[in-house]
C-alpha cells in the first residue's frame, strides 16, 4: 500500500508548528547563522513558481547549518508597502489593508504546505506600523548627519554646524554637493533658509534635482527596471522623462567602506561582483576643454568670463568623440605632460580647427590604490586598469 504523503505532511506540519521546532532564541551558546530570504509582494492572489524556487536553496542551507550545530535564524516577511499592493488594491476594488491581510495569510498556508523551515515568531511585515517606524527612525538619523572625510564616518550634524560657526566652510572636511565658500562671519550672517540649503549639501539624506522616470496614471517615479517601451511595468501606462526634486542618499561617502567590507563576507565571487558593480565605485581622470577665446569676450556687466568645458572619464574612448566635438566648437585643450619630444599643435586633415592643449589630471592614488601591498608588490586589477589607461591615453594624445 503506497503510503500517503498528504496525509504524513500534514500531521508533522502541525506537529512542529505545535512545538515550535525552527523558533530560534538568541540565548544559545552554538555559532550563529543568519539565513534571510528576499521577501515576497503579497500582491496576488498567491504564490508564483519563482518564489520557492529561491525559497527552496536558502531552506536547504539552513537544514544543513542546523545539522552542523549551528543556532540558525530563518525568518520571513512580506513586503507589503508600494505599488504592488496599491495596484492589486486598485484591480480588485478593495482596501489595500484588506487585500495585504488576505494574501499573507494565503501566502503562509502555501509557504506552510511547502515545509520551509521558517522562524514566524519573527515574522515581518513591511506595511505595519511596529516596522516602518525603525526606516523612519532610519531616514531622521541620515537626514540630522554628515560624512566627516577626517573621521571617515558619520558625525550628527550639530558638529558641523559648529565647525562652521568657528572656522568657516574651511573648517568641515566633509563629503557635499559643491557650495559657495564661506567664514565663520558670514556662516553667522546667513539667514534660516540660506544655512538650510548649505547643511543640505552635506546631510546624508538629502533633496536635489533630477531627470526621472514619471507615470501619471500611478502618481509615482519608476525606476529604470520598472519601465518599458516608455510604458510601466504594472498597468502599462504612459512614462515620461520629467525633471523633479527628489530625495537622494549619499551612498557613494561609503564606497570605499563598502568596498573594503565586502572582502570580509563569505559570499560567492560572482555575488560580490554584482555588488561591486552596484556600489559603482570607478577610477579615472578629469579632462578639462578650453573654449576659445578664453576668457570669454566682456559680458554686459563688463566682465570676462573664464570658459571650460569638464568631462570625467573613466576610459579613453570618449577621446575619439571629444575631438571631434573640439574640431567642431575649436576648444582649445591642453596637452598631458608626456615625455619629449612632443608632437607640435597643428591642424588635422580635412578641418580648419586648431587643437592647442588638452589637460588630464589623475587623481594622486595611495599605495593600495596603485594595487601595492605594505612591500610594494602585488599589483591588483584596479591599479593595473589605472597604469593601463595611463598608457591609452598617452597613446591617444601622441596619435594626434
Amino acid at each position: 500500500m503506497e503510503p500517503n504523503f498528504r496525509e504524513i505532511a500534514s500531521k508533522w506540519q502541525k506537529e512542529w508548528a505545535k512545538s515550535e521546532v525552527y523558533k530560534v532564541s538568541h540565548q544559545s551558546s552554538k555559532p550563529k547563522f543568519y539565513v534571510l530570504d528576499m521577501f515576497p509582494y503579497p500582491s496576488g492572489a498567491g504564490l508564483h513558481v519563482g518564489h520557492p524556487l529561491g525559497y527552496i536553496a536558502s531552506d536547504i542551507v539552513s537544514r544543513y547549518k542546523r545539522l552542523k550545530g549551528f543556532n540558525v535564524l530563518h525568518p520571513m516577511g512580506f513586503d507589503a508597502f508600494g505599488l504592488p499592493a496599491e495596484q492589486y488594491a486598485i484591480q480588485t476594488g478593495r482596501h489595500p489593508a484588506d487585500t495585504t491581510r488576505e494574501n499573507i495569510a494565503r501566502y503562509k498556508e502555501q509557504l506552510n504546505n511547502i515545509g520551509f523551515c521558517y522562524d514566524w515568531s519573527r515574522e515581518v511585515n513591511t506595511s505595519e506600523a511596529s516596522y516602518y517606524k525603525w526606516t523612519q527612525w532610519i531616514f531622521l538619523k541620515l537626514f540630522n548627519s554628515w560624512y566627516n572625510l577626517e573621521n571617515n564616518k558619520a558625525e550628527e550634524l550639530e558638529t558641523l554646524t559648529a565647525r562652521f560657526s568657528t572656522g568657516g566652510s574651511d573648517a568641515a572636511k566633509g563629503y557635499c554637493t559643491e557650495h559657495p565658500a564661506f567664514t565663520a562671519e558670514e556662516w553667522k550672517s546667513k539667514s534660516e533658509q540660506e544655512q538650510a540649503e548649505v547643511l543640505m549639501c552635506y546631510r546624508l539624506a538629502y533633496q536635489d534635482y533630477a531627470t526621472v522616470n514619471w507615470c501619471e496614471a500611478l502618481g509615482t517615479v519608476l525606476a529604470n527596471d520598472e519601465v518599458k517601451d516608455g510604458y510601466s511595468e504594472r498597468g502599462g501606462h504612459p512614462v515620461e522623462k520629467r525633471r523633479m526634486r527628489q530625495w537622494f542618499l549619499r551612498i557613494t561617502a561609503y564606497a570605499e567602506r563598502l568596498l573594503n567590507d565586502l572582502e570580509t563576507l563569505e559570499w560567492t565571487d560572482s555575488m560580490k561582483e554584482m555588488q561591486r558593480n552596484w556600489i559603482g565605485r570607478s577610477e579615472g581622470a578629469t579632462v578639462r576643454f578650453y573654449l576659445s577665446p578664453n576668457p570669454s569676450p566682456s559680458l554686459a556687466g563688463g566682465q570676462a568670463q573664464e570658459r571650460d568645458l569638464s568631462l570625467q572619464v573613466t576610459s579613453p574612448k570618449p577621446f575619439h568623440s571629444a575631438g571631434g566635438q573640439a574640431q567642431e566648437r575649436d576648444l582649445r585643450l591642453p596637452w598631458l605632460p608626456l615625455p619629449k619630444p612632443l608632437p607640435p599643435p597643428g591642424r588635422r586633415a580635412g578641418t580648419g580647427k586648431r587643437l592647442e592643449f588638452l589637460q588630464v589630471t589623475f587623481s594622486n592614488p595611495s599605495p593600495q590604490e596603485r594595487g601595492l601591498d605594505s612591500e610594494g608588490s602585488n599589483l591588483n586589477r584596479r591599479g593595473q586598469r589605472r597604469q593601463i589607461m595611463r598608457n591609452q591615453v598617452t597613446k591617444l594624445l601622441l596619435e594626434v
